[in-house]
């Protein structure tokens, strides 16, 4: 587990995902990516910011077209990966079942105040995929009791080729559209799913997708 205790009222740039969203610490813009107004602390509010990464992964039977494989590769940083099959055995247009992890060991206290989420996803497509024609990302959603409990926040982009990239999604004062409590996050059920869509057909390539970790990253605040 990684906690911080963030003071208010700092505007120190946290990172620019690759979603285009601009995060900030501080907690001075209080809308989520959807424009629904987000949970905005009171000056004498602490605000925490605490990251887990799961212990239990799965592919998720019945939500696509072609499984992972070794879905428990994801837990650390580490350059073992859970993988999808080679894309150009697919068909134009057929998706992955979603790659669900959860299992986070969230404990965040009962009468917290939930600010925001980033989900912190670090994968690539293989290097042998031709630039252009690599998998892109089809869905990026919170997960509860097996189920997607929010707003999509896949941007439908090129999975980045030839590394092990971490993408970022989400942000301090985004709530992902969803009705999120400490129960929620502290279940065990709570977690991430992502889903991929091949988009070329030629067969000409052998790529992969490996995804090496999913962490999640809650920030909230406490009285």
């Amino acid at each position: 587990m990684r906690h911080k205790v963030l003071p208010l009222g700092v505007a120190a740039i946290a990172s620019l995902g690759s979603t285009g969203l601009l995060l900030t610490f501080g907690l001075i813009a209080c809308t989520d990516r959807s424009g629904v107004e987000a949970a905005t602390p009171n000056p004498t509010d602490t605000v925490h910011e605490v990251t887990e990464d799961p212990s239990d992964a799965q592919s998720l039977t019945g939500t696509g077209d072609h499984p992972w494989g070794e879905p428990g590769n994801v837990f650390f940083v580490d350059g073992t990966t859970a993988e999808l099959a080679p894309l150009p055995n697919w068909p134009l247009g057929d998706y992955s079942e979603v790659l669900l992890s959860t299992s986070y060991g969230f404990s965040i206290p009962q009468d917290a105040t939930i600010l925001g989420v980033i989900v912190t996803v670090t994968w690539g497509d293989s290097a042998y995929s031709t630039p252009g024609t690599q998998a892109r990302e089809a869905s990026v959603e919170l997960y509860y009791n097996g189920s997607s409990i929010s707003a999509n926040r896949s941007t439908g982009a090129l999975i980045p080729i030839g590394c092990s990239c971490a993408t970022y999604y989400g942000g301090d004062s985004d709530t992902w559209s969803a009705t999120l409590t400490p129960s929620i996050l502290n279940s065990s059920s709570f977690g991430v799913g992502l889903g991929v869509l091949n988009p070329d057909s030629s067969g000409s390539t052998a790529n992969t997708v490996d995804v090496d970790a999913v962490s999640i990253t809650i920030y909230y605040a406490t009285t």
